[in-house]
């Protein structure tokens, strides 16, 4: 808590007392060193500017009627030098004039105290500005350190950023030779029965591992602005093959048929043909995951208007609540498990990649209850390249 009788540094308060007047100088002196104050005396402006800029003040008591440089003009100088922006400064006055307060205020003083000074009054005037200045001072030194913990934090994130980035590039290497040599070994070894499948399973896994990887990527760069879609003309036909040439084999395994349909009316877009097919192929797996078994995941593609084109993966799985669907694309976010209704959850940053995928084309992602049961993941894109790209 502020203590009013000292300064920021915790030692007593000193006070400038600033008037042409022996006898009120020194009234008002010995009244502040009773209440505990120390006290520096002035005679006129130019004194009162040199006592402030040798001696550390916290408050000025400033006479306004003084000769050669008045009490304002005085006040103007003050707030110029260092330290007296903040330093408080009441003016002593024998005026009552509403000219007299207006100048004041021009002049950027804090309060006003009438002669003759009554103790009680001084006291209260002059502690309580001194609070505020020491609660001033408290406040600026929070907001500093503050700031220099958030400096620190964001310093700490971005390394931290910079690491993780590194580590997850770093793995795509590894993960392509394995994969490619396991490839090798299942198309030209004689593998054969539990062989062949954990091969096959392996290869699996490898594809599931670099498609986290490249997440992981997209992901860090939506977050610095550099998830920039490399656009050109994409046939949604061709995008819905390679989709599901892509994930046949998971979808033969997990006995989950996989139907495409086009409407005639759609045409080529202008999108990142790559950032579609990893976007359509998360959501597939999601519906393969969920979707009871041999249920088939649908993919859609029509017009919406003249200048958009919607995709849709359907599943007849359980559905989404709606207060839960705007959290189901947050990375790592992870919805409350209904053991009847078996809601689904995002562990990882699949989905969030895919919203971020779409709204990196200027379209958007969001999610519909299919009918008569099931959940459909909408997406809607532009027909042509963004004003941005």
């Amino acid at each position: 808590m502020a203590n009013p009788l000292e300064d920021h540094r915790g030692a007593r308060a000193t006070i400038l007392v600033v008037d042409d007047n022996e006898q009120n100088r020194h009234l008002a002196e010995a009244c502040l060193v009773s209440f505990g104050y120390d006290v520096v005396l002035a005679s006129d402006g130019l004194q009162a500017l040199q006592r402030f800029a040798a001696t550390p003040i916290d408050l000025v008591l400033l006479d306004v009627q003084m000769p050669h440089m008045d009490g304002f003009e005085t006040c103007r100088r003050l707030r110029a030098l260092p330290r007296g922006e903040r330093a408080p400064i009441i003016f002593l006055t024998a005026f009552g004039e509403t000219e007299a307060y207006a100048r004041a205020v021009d002049a950027r003083a804090d309060d006003f105290l009438m002669k003759p000074i009554q103790r009680t009054e001084l006291q209260i005037r002059v502690r309580s500005l001194l609070r505020l200045k020491a609660l001033e001072h408290e406040l600026l030194e929070s907001n500093a350190l503050i700031r220099e913990q958030r400096d620190a934090l964001f310093q700490a994130q971005e390394s931290r950023r910079e690491l993780s980035a590194m580590i997850v590039h770093d793995l795509k290497n590894p993960l392509s030779a394995a994969a490619m040599n396991g490839q090798w070994l299942l198309d030209v070894a004689p593998l054969q029965g539990e062989h062949r499948e954990a091969m096959f399973d392996l290869l699996q896994a490898c594809g599931s591992m670099h498609r986290l990887v490249m997440d992981l990527l997209d992901v860090e760069r939506s977050d610095s602005g550099k998830l920039v879609p490399n656009l050109s003309e994409v046939a949604p036909t061709e995008l819905f093959e390679r989709c599901i040439r892509e994930l046949r084999a998971r979808a033969r395994e997990a006995n989950h048929p996989i139907t495409a349909s086009v409407a005639d009316d759609v045409p080529t877009i202008h999108a990142d043909l790559e950032l579609l097919v990893r976007t359509l192929g998360n959501l597939m797996e999601n519906a393969m995951k969920y979707a009871p078994g041999g249920s088939d995941v649908r993919l859609e593609s029509r017009r919406h208007g003249d200048s958009h084109v919607r995709f849709l993966v359907r599943d007849r799985g359980p559905g989404i609540p709606p207060e839960k669907r705007s959290r189901i694309f947050e990375p790592y976010a992870r919805l409350d498990r209904d053991s009847e209704l078996h809601a689904r959850e995002s562990r990882g940053l699949g989905l969030a990649f895919c919203r971020r995928a779409i709204e990196a084309h200027g379209g958007r992602l969001w999610i519909e209850d299919d009918e008569p049961v099931g959940t459909a993941f909408c997406i809607e894109l532009p027909i042509a390249a963004p004003l941005s790209a």
